[in-house]
């Protein structure tokens, strides 16, 4: 690989990382329990679903590339990927949050 193509490769990464970033944080301000009318509940029609499928594309293309690779880097990324977002739908699930005070 030359060094702009290394370049382009480094570039795509980080805008689908930012891209998924930001639908996530949508999902998740979704998924934000405003009913106030008792204890906060895990609401998945909110927001939830899409955390959890856009945290399963985002991470299964750096899988899909390692794969493909067969790079070290590529296998550090891919499992940094499938860990970062299982805590992340795993904090979602455990911890309903709620904007009532």
């Amino acid at each position: 690989m030359s060094t702009w193509q290394k370049i382009s490769v480094l570039f795509l990464a980080v805008v689908w990382t930012l891209t998924a970033a930001v639908v996530v944080l949508f999902g998740l301000v979704g998924s934000i329990d405003t009913s106030c009318d008792g204890p906060a509940e895990r609401d998945m029609a909110g927001g939830g679903w899409l955390v959890i499928a856009t945290l399963s594309v985002w991470s299964g293309v750096f899988v899909v590339c390692a794969l493909r690779l067969r790079t070290g880097t590529g296998a550090v990324l891919a499992v940094l990927s499938v860990v970062l977002s299982t805590v992340v739908v795993v904090n979602m699930l455990a911890t309903a949050s709620s904007l009532c005070w």
